[in-house]
């Protein structure tokens, strides 16, 4: 019997591909999976955006969907963290401080979408 692979209904709306300005992450690093794993508790549609390897991600829970027979995860349809690069390979902004005020920090994130 062949698993359906469509998308459920409950989740169409949830796929959206990369954020603006940010890309597939290519090279999948140890701390790279280590914090997509810490997220996946989060809700989907949840983005935290982090620094690793010298570089600014963007992470998001999302379904995700592995064939039946898939060793490494689980198969058919589930939730998952999908891990996007700034394009540019930079850093996008100096680290927030404890300093920083709310204002401050809700510019840096919605800076992230609209540059």
């Amino acid at each position: 019997m062949t698993q359906d692979q469509s998308i459920p209904d409950q989740y169409k709306h949830l796929l959206q591909g990369p954020p603006k300005g940010y890309q597939s992450v290519k090279n999948v690093s140890p701390t790279i999976s280590a914090t997509a794993k810490k997220l996946l508790s989060g809700n989907f549609g949840t983005i935290t955006s982090f620094e690793a390897d010298g570089k600014t991600y963007l992470a998001r829970v999302e379904p995700h969907y592995h064939p039946q027979g898939y060793k490494g995860g689980p198969n058919g349809w589930h939730k998952g963290v999908s891990v996007y690069e700034k394009a540019n390979g930079k850093i996008v902004s100096k680290p927030i401080s404890k300093n920083t005020t709310l204002i401050e920090k809700i510019e840096k994130f919605l800076s992230m979408f609209l540059s």
